[in-house]
């Protein structure tokens, strides 16, 4: 028999084929490690498995695994279509994985949900906690990814490795993150091997050519760790990311955190030449395209050798930040909260740059190489520099800033060679009515602004409570244009006239400005031009 010139045998073969492969209703699956007649379940809910695998290799496409509250000493390969869930909430569902593999494999091209686990003692190469293959697209919902390892011993000589996520490992995928914290987990690489290179990235989640999307979810306490060896003469190490590795990603989120997680770099002895390096305690974005909303980034440390970026380190792609806390980050030798390298385009809108640290500058925001930079209405409070310049921002490349509406308080630049106690321009810069207050302490040029042979423009700006050797508010070795800003209790040890311009207009004179001079009219003390 023939129907539309097919046999009914081939058309019968092929409805089998597909409905055997995938069922034309999803299925329920449970398993229940504490059920005692667990051993001879079928997986059904009155009857059933022991272990999740069993599970997941009976189930079909599309199928739902419930997974009971207990401990299951597992390590997971999920090669279909599958929605996980843990009934007793990530607090009473536990997989561990024993230190034994990765927790959780997830095969390339599938479309996964885990719900409400804990995914534990992980070990890989990459991603022990999760390992996602290309083209995969998982959802992590309500669940805790938490002390999980991925580690490489580096014995041989002229080499190069890398371990990637010590939660998280995705290669060419889509992760969404959703009421999920990562926490305590490590990408940690020992070089041993004369002559070389080991890199560590990602402690939490390392990322590349995929997406990443946060919503209420934490990453803390995560470590990537690069460690020179007993032995390994001429060895270089390179830890970036102890909370997240993007490369070439699209990442964005809204109400979460990156939180005391941090990038470390050591070697064993000096007399064995080894070099190391690490930076971006929080964040490495590398060519990203970045959109962060009510994020808070506060307390990574980053920093060895002349690294960057405690909190965020962004190299090339865009940055967009709305209503971000960044505080409390440190350790780099620039940029303590924010280092801005490449051709970024930067935006930073209501944002709050408070209490980072940095050796050297920029303890709060540091814009270098090309990048474009533009905040408007943002504060920075309390940052400090340690022996350098600039404790709020340092404009170092070629890239134009712009700066609306923000306030400039309580920053402080220590050392030998404080310059520049608030804000140092190398490039060009715009103030746009803004406050800017001194550093706390004495400085040596520029008590609030250095515009180090840039071009820098003000505009209904005030600047107040500067002191230092060479102006008090402004030292100018550039080109600046201010105008309609006024300059008040300000103060300066020592005050020259030099050749470069300088135009101020509507500024106010204060009694501990009177003894400065500026050869224009209606100008001010607190600006000092040096040839």
């Amino acid at each position: 028999m023939r129907i539309l010139g097919r046999s009914l045998s081939w058309t019968f073969t092929a409805w089998l084929a597909a409905t055997t492969a995938s069922p034309l209703f999803a299925n329920d699956w449970y398993v229940d490690v504490n059920d005692p007649n667990c051993p001879s379940g079928t997986g059904s809910a009155t009857a059933p498995f022991c272990k999740i695998q069993k599970a997941i290799d009976a189930a079909y496409d599309g199928d739902t695994i419930h997974v009971r509250a207990g401990t299951y000493l597992e390590n997971l390969t999920i090669a279909k279509d599958l929605v996980l869930i843990g009934e007793g909430g990530a607090s009473a569902t536990v997989v561990d994985g024993n230190q034994r593999a990765a927790v959780a494999t997830i095969e390339a091209g599938r479309v996964v949900t885990i719900r409400g686990l804990t995914l534990t003692h992980g070990y890989a190469l990459a991603g022990g906690g999760v390992t996602i293959r290309a083209g995969a697209d998982v959802t992590i919902d309500q669940c805790a990814i938490s002390s999980n390892t991925a580690y490489v011993h580096l014995t041989a000589a002229d080499s190069t490795d890398e371990v990637h996520g010590g939660g998280i490992a995705a290669d060419q995928a889509t992760v969404t993150l959703i009421g999920t914290a990562l926490d305590a987990n490590e990408a940690k690489i020992v070089v041993d091997g004369d002559n070389s290179t080991g890199n560590a990235f990602g402690g939490g989640i390392w990322i590349w050519q995929g997406a990443l999307h946060m919503q209420g979810s934490t990453l803390s306490g995560n470590k990537a760790t690069a460690a020179g060896g007993g032995s390994g003469y001429d060895a270089n190490m390179l830890a970036r990311g102890g909370g997240i590795a993007s490369i070439e990603c699209s990442l964005d989120g809204d109400s979460s955190s990156i939180s005391a997680n941090r990038a470390s770099a050591s070697r064993n002895s000096p007399w064995m030449g080894q070099s190391y390096l690490s930076e971006a305690g929080g964040a490495w974005l590398y060519d990203d395209s970045t959109v962060m909303t009510r994020f808070d980034i506060g307390g990574n440390y980053g920093g060895s050798g002349i690294g960057r970026g405690g909190g965020l380190l962004v190299e090339g792609g865009s940055l967009a930040l709305e209503r971000c806390d960044i505080h409390n980050n440190g350790g780099p030798a620039y940029g303590g909260g924010l280092y801005i390298a490449g051709d970024d385009v930067a935006t930073l809108i209501d944002c709050n740059v408070l209490k980072n640290v940095a050796d050297h500058g920029g303890a709060g925001i540091e814009s270098a190489g090309s990048a474009s930079l533009s905040m408007a209405r943002c504060r920075f409070d309390g940052n400090d520099v340690r022996d350098g310049t600039a404790s709020a921002l340092h404009v170092v490349g070629t890239g134009a800033t712009k700066v609306d509406a923000t306030r400039f308080e309580n920053n402080s630049t220590y050392g030998q060679m404080n310059d520049g106690g608030v804000i140092m321009n190398r490039g060009t810069l715009t103030l746009d009515g803004c406050f800017i207050a001194g550093a706390n302490n004495t400085m040596r040029n520029g008590g609030a602004i250095l515009n180090y042979s840039g071009n820098l423009t003000m505009l209904r700006c005030v600047v107040t409570q500067g002191f230092a050797i060479l102006g008090g508010g402004l030292f100018n070795s550039g080109t600046a244009d201010v105008t309609d800003t006024a300059f008040v209790r300000l103060n300066a040890m020592i005050t020259r006239s030099r050749s470069r311009t300088v135009t101020p207009s509507c500024c106010e004179r204060s009694a501990r400005n009177a003894s400065l001079e500026l050869p224009s009219v209606n100008t001010n003390v607190a600006i000092t031009k040096s040839q």
